[in-house]
């Protein structure tokens, strides 16, 4: 490694004898052969050195166009602010060309400094081997480099070997990197790992490959050209970051990051911070990358009011902003311009939007393409904000205060509209969360909004149900009201006549209030096809049971939302009960509503307003498992042959399907090596079945068996002081409970589990609306697979003899006060009847 230090003098270029890149065959030109950049008195006056390196980073979507430039041998003139540059070959945006935004013209910097640290240029296999330089556990001591060019440093591959490196240094107050310059590097360029209050401020990374702590600040700098690394196992940074944020309990402002592979400025946060808080986050710019600004994929969930202050993104081919996995980040202010997508609201729960620009395509990038500078670029390229249909409820985005422009391309839905519902990740196929957009202001010809890509264009689950809210100033009527898919769910409820023609897949409804509820149900092949029935006097409409995203359905264990997009019940009361699929009354294992924050506009429904139809007991009730079918695929499964059925996994790797041996097939969780203790399974059982039908039996029947993650069959012997034996447990929410350890059998036999329960005799009152679930899980397997055989049932036992006298009743009697006599025809206790005289448990006279 070489260290070359030119005299010192108050300007940071480069000073040494030989002058690097300065053609010496070139003849001296007249100045008017010269271009000239304008840059202010300071940065004139010490960069106009003969052969000084100025960069001037991408005005366009490719990192490529990322240059450096050389000055002319002009003399500084005291108080001009040009420099005059040897013919550059590149045109390059200009403050006066930007329409407007100077944001758009391209960054300037000096590249040279007086101190040199070079790594050695090898060749072959060390040929991405340069120099390190490490500040090494030195807690408490105060480090400071100013005005270093560091080039050719780094080693490709190697854990810890960057051009600057503070490692587990601790609290190190007052360490300063600043107006340093990274060239060329290898690996990384700044890297701040396990120590804190270091200030990293103005410097320069051009040309490199990539780039818990707390309270640093990293202030101005400006990375240019990041490269990806061949990944490998010890560095794995393949998907390069110019910024690559792993705690968030630090500072940033003023950084610049212009033009790279991937993401610009990506918060990757691990388990633990995660959660942080975030120091400042403002003014910082992304441009000419695939991503600007990422929390992928790891996601940050931030704290409440968590805040992004002027944050600029523009020209990234695909996003502007991609949030995933992340909640509560409000972005206040700044300019998204000339993205694939604006922002991309893949997975924010409440993100907001507050006084931001948003461009579609900037009159600038418009000048590009016609002046053959850049490709025309498609619709896609000229996006705008996407909103997540499945964000979660009361966990809508909201857009507010904010000016779009440039949406007025011709395509035909999509990305090009202002404001687009997101088709990535859409699992559930319905809106869980309504979003709100209040006074927002549009371009004359833009489209505003468009729910065309989630309806129609969703991989994973196409979407029913939009509803979106609007205070008027997005349809442009200024009158509030809500825009909604044309679903007869929705419209069979409102005034329909009042409602615009669709475009672009909504129809806007001037003074329509309308309040979202989701009626939450089980999610298992048991429950597909059925169909909910919403009421309102002579009003009503049906919410088909869709499919589940075939994830999900592999891994079957969240519930299903069935949407009630809703304006006040005319009738006081809306009503509302479920089907099969083949129109018999039935119950699909609970229904538990909630509703959504109401809505801006004053109308709506509350849960008073809601009652669950629950139909009687019939002989749907003879085999609570009478929807399964070992023999034909469920309805609508896109598994032939899961014979899953009612089951559902939580905590488990899913369902393996096993026809290995005779009779019916048999189904197996996966083990993980992290579930050790958690994982379970679990059915919903018909809970209507159970009223009216108090101290009548059910037989519960099914063949268990367990194995380790080798395939080892484990023996137990049911005890509960056998941790190991799995637990069955049978539970009628708010009413019974049984519980039961069952043996297993270690040659891989199966073990018969039956048990016959009585139910309670009050279960005909304990069955309402507020209890409403019922549920059979096995758990205790301590990492083991569970294995059930595909037989499992729970009859409905016939009506026994009870009696041969009157005394035989009387055991059943638990009341004092009331009395069952025998009926010596049938056989059977008759009904309870109550004891005259007998007040509060004391027979005054029998």
């Amino acid at each position: 490694m070489k260290i070359s230090l030119a005299e010192v003098d108050t300007c940071l270029h480069f000073a040494e004898l030989e002058v690097y890149g300065y053609p010496s065959s070139l003849p001296e030109m007249p100045h008017e052969y010269l271009d000239v950049l304008t840059v202010g008195e300071d940065a004139a006056r010490c960069w106009s050195t003969k052969g000084s390196r100025i960069l001037l980073t991408s005005d366009t979507f490719s990192k490529e166009d990322n240059e450096y430039f050389i000055a002319a041998d002009v003399p500084y003139t005291p108080g001009s602010d040009k420099v005059y540059m040897l013919p550059m070959n590149t045109k390059k945006t200009a403050a006066d060309d930007t329409f407007g935004y100077p944001d758009f013209a391209v960054e300037v910097a000096l590249l040279d400094r007086s101190l040199v640290i070079e790594g050695t240029q090898d060749e072959g296999e060390f040929a991405d081997l340069g120099g390190h330089f490490v500040v090494l556990h030195t807690p408490h001591i105060h480090q400071h480099l100013e005005g270093a060019l560091l080039h050719k440093m780094g080693q490709q591959g190697r854990l810890g070997r960057y051009p600057l490196h503070f490692h587990m240094s601790e609290c190190v107050h007052g360490s300063t990197l600043a107006k340093n310059v990274i060239w060329e590097s290898s690996q990384r360029c700044v890297v701040i790992h396990g120590s804190h209050n270091v200030t990293v401020s103005e410097n320069v990374a051009f040309d490199t490959h990539d780039g818990g702590e707390w309270d640093n600040s990293f202030l101005y700098n400006l990375g240019a050209k990041t490269k990806d690394m061949v990944p490998n196992p010890v560095v794995p940074d393949g998907d390069a970051s110019t910024f690559w944020i792993t705690n968030t309990a630090n500072h940033w402002k003023g950084n610049v990051a212009a033009g790279g592979n991937a993401k610009a400025i990506n918060q990757r946060a691990g388990f633990n911070p995660k959660t942080n808080y975030l120091g400042t986050f403002e003014d910082n710019t992304a441009h000419s990358y695939h991503t600007g600004f990422a929390t992928y994929w790891s996601g940050y969930e931030a704290p409440p009011d968590t805040i992004w202050t002027n944050i600029n993104a523009y020209k990234n081919s695909v996003n502007g902003l991609f949030h995933h996995g992340t909640r509560n980040i409000a972005l206040i202010g700044g300019l998204l311009a000339d993205c694939g997508a604006a922002a991309r609201n893949f997975g924010h729960a409440n993100a907001v939007y507050d006084g931001v620009q948003v461009i579609g395509r900037s009159e600038h990038v418009q000048s590009l393409i016609d002046e053959g500078r850049i490709e025309m670029q498609s619709c896609d390229s000229a996006g705008g904000m996407s909103v997540q249909p499945n964000q979660g409820m009361n966990q809508g985005t909201i857009v507010k205060n904010s000016v779009f422009s440039g949406f007025d391309a011709t395509c035909t839905g999509g990305r090009s509209s202002a404001i687009y519902f997101e088709n990535g990740q859409v699992r559930n196929g319905v809106l869980d969360t309504v979003p709100m957009f209040l006074n927002n202001t549009f371009g004359p010809n833009d489209a505003h909004i468009s729910a065309c890509m989630s309806i129609n264009e969703s991989e994973e689950n196409w979407v029913r149900y939009i509803a979106v809210e609007d205070d008027g100033s997005m349809s442009g009527t200024n009158q509030p009201g809500f825009y909604v898919q044309d679903e007869p769910a929705i419209t069979n409820f409102i005034d329909e006549a009042s409602c615009e023609e669709t475009f672009r897949c909504l129809r806007f409804c001037p003074g329509v209030c309308l309040q979202l509820g989701i009626v939450s149900i089980s999610s298992a092949y048991t429950t597909q096809g059925m169909k909910m029935h919403i009421q309102d006097g002579s009003k009503s409409a049906t919410v088909d049971r869709g499919r589940m995203w075939n994830g999900v359905a592999e891994h079957h264990w969240i519930s299903y939302p069935m949407p009630m997009i809703l304006p006040a019940p005319t009738s006081g009361k809306y009503t509302i009960s479920f089907t099969t699929i083949n129109g018999d009354p039935a119950w699909p294992g609970y229904a538990k509503l909630q509703l959504n924050t109401a809505p801006a506009c004053s109308g709506g429904y509350d849960e008073s307003q809601i009652s669950f139809d629950m139909p009687p007991p019939d002989d749907r009730c003879n085999d609570l498992f009478y929807l399964d079918d070992f023999t034909t695929p469920p309805l609508f499964t896109t598994y032939p042959g899961m014979v899953t059925h009612g089951w559902q996994n939580y905590f488990t790797g899913g369902f393996l399907i096993d026809h290995s041996e005779p009779g019916l097939p048999f189904f197996k969780t996966r083990s993980r090596s992290s579930d050790a203790g958690f994982p379970y399974i679990l059915r919903y059982l018909d809970t209507t079945c159970f009223a009216g039908l108090g101290r009548r039996q059910y037989t519960l029947s099914m063949k268990i068996r367990i194995a380790d993650t080798n395939g080892t069959y484990v023996e137990t012997d049911g005890s509960s002081e056998d941790d190991k034996s799995p637990r069955i447990l049978l539970n009628i929410q708010g009413l019974k409970s049984w519980e039961w350890r069952v043996p297993t059998n270690g040659d891989g036999s199966w073990h018969q589990f039956t048990k016959t329960i009585t139910l309670p005799i009050d279960s005909s009152s304990a069955i309402n609306e507020a209890s409403n679930e019922a549920y059979i899980r096995i758990d205790n397997a301590w990492g083991n697979e569970i294995h059930l055989k595909g037989d499992w049932s729970m009859v409905l036992e016939p009506i026994q003899p009870q009696c041969t006298d009157d005394s035989s009743c009387a055991d059943t009697v638990i009341n004092p006060c009331e009395e069952r006599m025998c009926n010596l025809d049938t056989g059977l206790c008759g009904d309870f009847t109550p004891i005259q005289g007998c007040e509060n448990g004391a027979r005054l006279d029998r």
